[in-house]
């Protein structure tokens, strides 16, 4: 499966829920299908990942290395062995809720059903790259910052007040912390392409500064490499 970074976007007022980015043209598996079925059609959607579906019903999502493990493709899926019963997501979930179930799994398709458990369709890896886009962190121009502070130290709050006592505003964050580390990762996007403004006061404040990136054609860039990225998808 495609690694997925996860960005998220404090300023955002899109609330993207499942039912909202369903996907109704791909046509789940079914019991009664033949392992063979289930590998042509996986090449047809060009997915390793698809649903199966009895009378309505979320079973399970099947995966391309089961079909292969199981070395038996002339008979019909009821007959298998499914080792790993990945979850559905409801149709009511938020996208951030759907994509650990993308990285916990690692399927590029997700089921989506409703409250009775009935199968509504699915989301698959490009709907999430083309939610991740949408958010003000990639779409809108403006510098990057890297920070790395303690844990414990971590305020929101206060990171928000340098960037705005220096006239800007935080149009994205998110963070990352390495196993068994008490050290955080920050990385934020403002509104500004200058930023050393904001370097400055956040050394006053004692943060220490990984990397910034404030050139005016770093989102140009960006959205070089996701169009690049759209047009792979959709060999």
């Amino acid at each position: 499966m495609r690694n997925l970074s996860l960005l998220i976007g404090i300023n955002t007022i899109k609330i993207m829920i499942a039912k909202e980015m369903l996907n109704t043209s791909i046509v789940p598996l079914t019991p009664v299908d033949t392992g063979l079925t289930a590998l042509n059609r996986m090449d047809e959607y060009k997915l390793d990942t698809l649903p199966v579906v009895h009378e309505g019903e979320y079973i399970t999502l099947l995966k391309e290395e089961e079909v292969f493990e199981f070395n038996q493709p002339d008979i019909p899926l009821n007959e298998f062995h499914f080792p790993s019963r990945i979850p559905a997501a409801n149709q009511n979930q938020h996208m951030l809720e759907i994509l650990k179930i993308f990285i916990s799994y690692a399927c590029d398709l997700v089921a989506v059903v409703d409250e009775k458990n009935r199968y509504v369709g699915c989301i698959t890896y490009k709907e999430v790259f083309k939610y991740l886009a949408s958010f003000d962190i990639l779409q809108n121009p403006g510098g990057i910052i890297v920070l790395e502070v303690n844990v414990r130290d971590y305020s929101l709050s206060e990171i928000a007040q340098i960037v705005e006592a220096n006239d800007a505003k935080v149009m994205g964050l998110f963070t990352s912390t390495p196993p068994d580390s008490t050290r955080m990762n920050i990385t934020l996007k403002t509104n500004i392409i200058d930023v050393s403004p904001v370097l400055t006061t956040f050394s006053r404040y004692n943060y220490s500064i990984t990397a910034s990136f404030g050139q005016s054609d770093l989102d140009d860039l960006l959205r070089d490499r996701y169009d690049s990225l759209m047009n792979f998808l959709n060999i």
